[in-house]
């Protein structure tokens, strides 16, 4: 390979680097933006909603578990069913 002149060398020195170069900014269009709040909306909503099962859940479970040890089993057995009524088990 033949030796590079100095006007190559310069040359090849203004060739950018394949990370050097600045991706031009994108402006956001209108809906875009609308459509994010929406998103970001409903996310909240939902992790508002099952937050809030969830600790409808605990409090429920501790209280059929409570009924259990405390009361009449025909007691617990109701507290039971309404507790699996309204928090079906995963299949």
């Amino acid at each position: 390979m033949a030796a590079l002149n100095e006007q190559q060398k310069y040359l090849l020195g203004r060739i950018p680097n394949q990370y050097a170069f600045k991706d031009p900014d994108v402006v956001e269009p209108t809906e875009v933006k609308k459509a994010r709040k929406v998103i970001a909306a409903f996310d909240d909503k939902t992790s508002k909603f099952f937050s809030e099962r969830k600790k409808k859940f605990t409090k429920a479970r501790k209280a059929a578990i409570e009924t259990v040890y405390f009361k009449q089993p025909e007691k617990a057995l109701e507290i039971i069913k309404a507790l699996e009524a309204e928090f079906p088990c995963k299949d």
